[in-house]
């Protein structure tokens, strides 16, 4: 996942803090799918 699409997913602006990133989460259903999703998201952003 690129930078720009984990910010995407995330619902981010470039420049984010680490704690905007912790925070971030679509206000979407529960799925498994999604939480995984959201998770590499944030991996490609704070790793």
């Amino acid at each position: 996942m690129t930078r720009d699409g984990a910010r995407q997913v995330l619902g981010l602006k470039p420049g984010a803090s680490a704690a905007d990133i912790r925070a971030a989460h679509p206000d979407v259903g529960g799925s498994a799918w999604l939480a995984a999703h959201i998770n590499q998201a944030r991996d490609a952003l704070l790793g």
